[in-house]
């Protein structure tokens, strides 16, 4: 069933998506569903580089929606994905790096996970201008 209250979510924020230089677009596609890694619907994908960021929390929550978005936009996070991408990332890409760690660090810089990850996402954006992608 068709959610038309994510729909409408989506259509009010519209403007502020353009304004951070993002534009929505419904796709009515399954074979390109099954090749973003997409297994239900509505579901909301962000392509940067080609690497697919899958939205996971409620798409009606409009506020968290814009944040996520422009957290891809303007951070230098190296894009994390999943493991379906990861395999159809290794087929196509000629240039790949991926970061493999064990599940979410605590977030708080402290640990050592944290520490690398950082210092990882300083190379990201030098990585991207060179055309290598970087996930994790």
């Amino acid at each position: 069933m068709f959610n038309f209250k994510a729909l409408a979510a989506l259509e009010s924020i519209d403007d502020d998506a353009d304004a951070l230089g993002v534009s929505f677009i419904e796709v009515d596609d399954a074979a390109l569903a099954r090749e973003a890694g997409i297994k239900s619907f509505p579901t909301l994908v962000f392509f940067k580089n080609t690497v697919p960021s899958i939205y996971e929390d409620d798409l009606t929550d409009t506020e968290d929606v814009l944040d996520w978005m422009k957290e891809l936009v303007e951070g230098s996070d190296i894009e994390e994905i999943t493991e379906e991408i990861l395999e159809r990332m290794i087929v196509k890409e000629e240039k790949l790096v991926v970061y493999f760690h064990e599940g979410k660090s605590g977030g708080d810089g402290g640990g050592e996970e944290d520490k690398v990850l950082e210092r990882l996402e300083e190379i990201d954006d030098e990585l991207d201008s060179r055309g290598i992608l970087f996930v994790k």
